[in-house]
């Protein structure tokens, strides 16, 4: 196995927002995961998380965990 592979440099993903007829310029490079809105991030089948929690977590970064 070459040090590439060892080491995760392989190509990344990245999560963007916008509207419907924006993103359709991404075309077969992009998938659909979820609209915006409401009170919760909801990704079917990987996460669900309440925006607030999702809002402190942004705020305080690490600092929370480091106390």
């Amino acid at each position: 196995m070459d040090s590439a592979n060892r080491f995760g440099e392989g190509p990344g993903a990245f999560v963007v927002s916008g509207p419907a007829e924006s993103l359709a310029a991404f075309g077969t490079a992009a998938r659909i995961i979820g609209e915006v809105g409401g009170d919760t991030l909801t990704i079917d089948g990987a996460l669900s998380v309440p925006v607030v929690d999702l809002e402190r977590a942004h705020t305080t970064g690490l600092a929370d965990l480091l106390h």
